[in-house]
């Protein structure tokens, strides 16, 4: 099964509202999220909430497609390592060998299903058991992924037994 895991648990302080609730195409920043990661195939999408949770719930109604899992992550001031370790502990237990789970954020808007449906295929189809999105300094962050500097950084995609043996998560950084 492709299973999809947004993080949109942050409550966006230098922002001043939580990035999933942010206006964006004629719904949010997380609606559109959504449909792009069911638009590549994902047939789970586990939603990871924390910040204003309830309006992050209600912003996301209109748009849920398919299987929809919210999963609370009431640790989410410590950092964005807290919700991804959200996601291991809720995913745990209805893993499958051969799933394969895509990780990405609320706030990247620009980046197309077409690349999900890349990263999906990767891992799945060639039997990867990683496949990451490259954030060089040339294309700029934000551009088609999130990360620091030159290297891997999210979207980024995992077979079932790597997302097992994630550790060593802390503070805003996985």
């Amino acid at each position: 099964m492709k299973r999809a895991v947004i993080l949109a648990a942050g409550g966006g302080r230098r922002l001043g509202q939580p990035k999933p609730l942010v206006a964006y195409g004629g719904g949010t920043l997380l609606s559109h999220t959504i449909g792009r990661v069911v638009e590549a195939g994902a047939e789970e999408v586990n939603i990871v909430i924390g910040a204003r949770r309830r309006q992050v719930e209600q912003a996301a109604i209109d748009v849920v497609h398919g299987a929809i899992r919210w999963v609370v992550n009431r640790d989410w001031r410590s950092g964005q390592s807290t919700s991804l370790r959200a996601a291991m502990t809720d995913l745990d237990q209805r893993l499958d060998r051969e799933d394969v789970v895509l990780v990405t954020l609320c706030d990247l808007p620009r980046v197309p299903a077409e690349h999900y449906r890349a990263l999906f295929a990767t891992v799945a189809g060639l039997r990867r058991e990683v496949a990451a999105t490259g954030c060089g300094s040339a294309a700029g962050a934000g551009e088609t992924g999130a990360g620091t500097g030159d290297g891997p950084g999210v979207p980024v995609c995992f077979g079932a037994s790597a997302w097992r043996e994630l550790d060593g998560l802390d503070g805003d950084r996985g």
